[in-house]
């Protein structure tokens, strides 16, 4: 039984299984109906539950090298290491839909509901071959499910991603400029999203820097 558990070929991982949810989850499964005594039907009753509920998918990304060389913390200590780990981001992003700055504190990056999900995520890069005279290749990812389907986008595809949002290529809406303001000045503490927005905003148009300045600062005072 162990012999067969521990001897998993590695196309297993290969293929997106995480081992330790999924053979680890049958092993211990067995051992478990041993230490409680069942027979040999019982325990292979226990090993097909274990079997039928093993999960462990993973959510594997194929980058550039040199995200591969800058994030370079798939398990972050801290808050600072979590800036710079593509494990740690894509976790929040999957369980929040969205990540902000509250996400980057000491208390943040110790969740443990992450780090179960970190742990099953993969990264890869482009070969030096493969991005030798290209300015600019995709990021890809991938989520497998414990069933093995592949989540995809709207259009059936890979989900892959050429610019980031924000970039002068795929420029931000007006609403999402607004929501990354009002983040920001909740780290702050301000509340006067509001004005504090529309005074930004005026920069465009308005003559003198110190003239919005002011405004920022009255308003701050008043409030």
């Amino acid at each position: 039984m162990s012999r067969a558990i521990w001897c998993a070929p590695e196309r297993h991982a290969g293929s997106g299984w995480h081992g330790t949810s999924t053979i680890g989850c049958i092993g211990a499964a067995a051992g478990a109906a041993v230490l409680l005594g069942l027979d040999e039907a019982q325990i292979a009753n226990a090993m097909s539950l274990a079997t039928s509920m093993a999960s462990g998918s993973k959510i594997e990304t194929k980058v550039g090298r040199s995200a591969v060389d800058n994030l370079a913390y798939p398990d972050p200590s801290n808050e600072m290491q979590a800036r710079f780990s593509v494990q740690y981001c894509l976790a929040v992003a999957l369980t929040d839909i969205g990540l902000s700055l509250r996400d980057f504190t000491p208390q943040a990056a110790a969740r443990p509901e992450l780090r179960v999900l970190m742990a099953k995520i993969n990264m890869t890069s482009y070969s030096a071959e493969g991005e030798r005279g290209v300015e600019r290749l995709p990021h890809h990812v991938h989520i497998t499910l414990k069933d093995g389907r592949t989540l995809k986008d709207g259009r059936g595809l890979s989900t892959e991603r050429l610019h980031a949002n924000g970039a002068i290529q795929r420029p931000l809406t007006d609403a999402q400029k607004l929501a990354k303001f009002e983040d920001c000045l909740r780290w702050s503490g301000r509340q006067d999203t509001e004005m504090a927005y529309a005074s930004v905003k005026r920069l465009c148009s308005e003559d003198s820097v110190k003239a919005i300045t002011d405004g920022l600062l009255t308003g701050r005072d008043s409030s």
